[in-house]
């Protein structure tokens, strides 16, 4: 029987799906060490080479917004593979290109196949978790992207130095395939089929989230968590090698905590969220946000390195428990259009984090001082958000147990 290693009662369904998060991050990190050797044999500067990243980012970005209603009206099962076998086909591309464009051609459709993972393996844990349940099997998902941000470079590096470029990007396609396997020969439809979700558009899955507060609120309220911590993320490079004259070659050191400690968070909320309600454990996610800024602003002045380290740490801590929780509250009211739900929580949490990017460079920028203030803008932001749905949001069912 096809389900039966990959079901709701099985361990082996939430590393499944956790793989199938992690491919973005897998993707874009494990380039990252091959890019100087990449613009050699093809001739292309720095500035270029980024289109690179820019190309996967823009294709997994905008196909959200498509592949999420798909998976409503047609199944996960056929959106995830026709996904997983573009993601295979690019990376095959990747590793053959022979020029800068084909190249960032390729990563342009690996992106969009990336992004059928990501999307529907949130749907996939709609369908079949609720309750607080729910919440703990999105911290996995999510400790499986932070595992990727970890292993990622550290991965990209071996391989391309000892091999070359090309097999670094061969490698995608390899673990695409194994995904791809997992999904034809284990994995059973989730979604559960019904006339009108198999008649409705995308504009009118989209147009039903936007009438539902509790979705649309906590979309608003995840999206806003991680536009704080990509300020962190866009702003830590100037921070640490400018302000504190970090050597470089140690800047790793700062994603390697961001990693470790977000893993960190996710697990610890994993654990919380199947024995306090959500709406506690999402409280003591922004406690320790707070706690974490109170921190970092002792560091603007001092520019102590240790209390950096420990405030970014903790920040990424708080993030790595708001995160699912807030995912899995968004999710919860409109199991019908599950994928729909999810693009929206993706495409969202794009758009301010780029905002977020955008804002390190206006205030101070390079600064302790400009990171921690588009940081702060935006917790405060969540906080205000939060309070707003403690009292108006509409408590989705619980139940505890698979569906």
């Amino acid at each position: 029987m096809r389900g039966a290693i990959l079901n709701a009662t099985s361990k082996s369904l939430v590393i499944f799906l956790a793989a199938q998060s992690a491919l973005p991050a897998l993707s874009i990190d494990s380039s990252l060490p091959a890019l100087p050797a990449i613009g050699a044999e093809l001739a292309a500067s720095a500035a270029a080479l980024q289109w690179t990243l820019s190309a996967f980012l823009l294709g997994f970005a905008a196909s959200q917004l498509v592949l999420g209603p798909l998976s409503d009206r047609y199944g996960r099962r056929p959106v995830l593979i026709g996904g997983l076998g573009l993601f295979i086909l690019a990376g095959i591309g990747c590793s053959l290109a022979h020029s800068l464009p084909m190249l960032i051609a390729m990563r342009l459709l690996q992106g969009i196949g990336a992004c059928a993972g990501s999307v529907i393996s949130r749907a996939i844990v709609r369908d079949l978790f609720e309750g607080r349940l729910a919440a703990a099997k999105q911290s996995f998902l999510m400790a499986g992207s932070a595992s990727a941000m970890l292993l990622g470079p550290a991965l990209g590096g071996f391989v391309s130095s000892l091999i070359g470029w090309r097999v670094a990007y061969a490698f995608l396609p390899l673990f695409g395939l194994a995904l791809l396997g997992a999904t034809v020969l284990f994995l059973d439809e989730t979604r559960k089929a019904t006339d009108a979700t198999q008649a409705r558009s995308a504009l009118c899955a989209y147009m039903i989230f936007l009438h539902e507060p509790q979705a649309r609120g906590f979309a608003l309220f995840n999206a806003l968590t991680f536009a704080g911590f990509f300020g962190y993320i866009s702003g830590i490079s100037p921070v640490v090698i400018g302000t504190f004259r970090i050597d470089p070659g140690l800047f790793g050191l700062m994603f390697a905590v961001a990693a470790i400690t977000l893993m960190a968070g996710t697990t610890t909320g994993g654990i919380g969220a199947k024995r306090l309600p959500l709406s506690r454990m999402r409280w003591i996610g922004l406690a320790i946000l707070i706690a974490a800024l109170a921190v970092l602003w002792s560091t603007a002045e001092s520019e102590n390195l240790g209390l950096l380290f420990a405030g970014l740490g903790l920040y990424a801590f708080g993030i790595g428990m708001l995160m699912p929780n807030a995912i899995a509250a968004a999710m919860a009211p409109r199991p019908d259009i599950a994928g729909a739900v999810s693009a929206a929580v993706g495409a969202s949490q794009f758009a301010l984090g780029a905002c977020a990017g955008g804002l390190i460079g206006l205030y101070r920028p390079g600064t302790v001082f400009g990171m921690l203030a588009v940081m702060s803008l935006f917790t405060a932001a969540s906080l205000i958000v939060a309070a707003c749905l403690e009292g108006s949001a509409r408590p989705a069912p619980i139940k505890d147990q698979p569906r």
